[in-house]
């Protein structure tokens, strides 16, 4: 996660936004949580834009690790026994790269 700024006429903004890619392969982000603006941030935390920057860099080091933890037990597991032969008269996988199916 990163941090990203939104700056208009009379204000800057702060979000933690994520990248990642979509169900077609486009890379997108969407935006996790808004910090708030630099004249707010920098009021509550007494510090310039530099200060207010540092820390919003710490918040999505946290956001980051919280994402983690949380699909950290996502993993998927392939079971896998050794001790069975394959059936290769059935057509259970594809073929990377290949334009044709080879004769089998």
């Amino acid at each position: 996660m990163r941090v990203t700024t939104s700056k208009s006429k009379n204000s800057e903004s702060f979000y933690i936004t994520k990248s990642y890619t979509n169900a077609q392969g486009k890379s997108t982000s969407t935006t996790i949580k808004k910090l708030g603006t630099l004249a707010e941030l920098s009021e509550r935390l007494g510090t310039d834009r530099d200060g207010v920057m540092a820390w919003a860099k710490e918040q999505a080091r946290i956001e980051t690790e919280k994402y983690k933890k949380e699909t950290e037990d996502a993993v998927v597991m392939i079971p896998f026994h050794s001790n069975r032969l394959m059936d290769y008269s059935m057509f259970r996988f594809r073929y990377g790269g290949a334009t044709e199916l080879p004769v089998l």
